[in-house]
């Protein structure tokens, strides 16, 4: 038996030689393994650490673009305003001066109407002259004509009272 054991025992020995030489490459091979992933591991954290970085400085630079949007936005704000007000103030001086030229209108009907209203006085004067010399022509004429007409009758008068008192004239108080 000792033939069996002798074989049975390098077959033993093989086995388990072979069987250490599978775990001495498998640890090996894990070991490489590990260190591959302990490669890939420290890159991983490089890339991270690196993306990372990456992100917070993205994060400052939109952090700071948004605040100067955000400044931006309210200069922009208050340029609005600003030309609001001076938009107000446009309106008011166009309504002044749509005030002021409509007062110039009418101060200027106003004149032409009163130099016509002048032009239609001394027309009117004109006429109102030419119609009282007309009158004072007729009214010369007509107490020209009573003189005639009373010294007529007073001579009728004179010629029938002087028929019956002789020598006296109509107005003597001598009797």
């Amino acid at each position: 038996m000792a033939i069996f054991g002798n074989e049975l025992e390098t077959k033993l020995k093989i086995k388990i030689n072979e069987f250490n030489r599978k775990i001495k490459n498998s640890f090996e091979f894990i070991r490489q393994d590990i260190d591959e992933m302990q490669k890939s591991i420290n890159a991983m954290k490089n890339y991270l650490k690196k993306r990372e970085k990456q992100e917070d400085y993205a994060k400052k630079q939109d952090n700071k673009i948004r605040t100067e949007f955000r400044k931006d936005v309210d200069e922009f704000n208050q340029k609005i305003k600003q030309l609001r007000l001076a938009l107000e103030k446009v309106n008011e001086i166009n309504k002044n001066i749509v005030v002021k030229s409509d007062l110039a209108r009418i101060e200027d009907q106003a004149k032409s109407n009163f130099k016509e209203d002048i032009k239609s006085f001394k027309n009117d004067m004109v006429d109102f002259r030419f119609g009282l010399s007309e009158l004072t022509k007729r009214t010369s004429a007509l107490e020209k004509d009573f003189s005639k007409l009373k010294e007529k009758s007073n001579r009728e008068k004179k010629n029938f009272f002087g028929f019956f008192t002789k020598g006296n004239q109509v107005g003597d108080n001598n009797p």
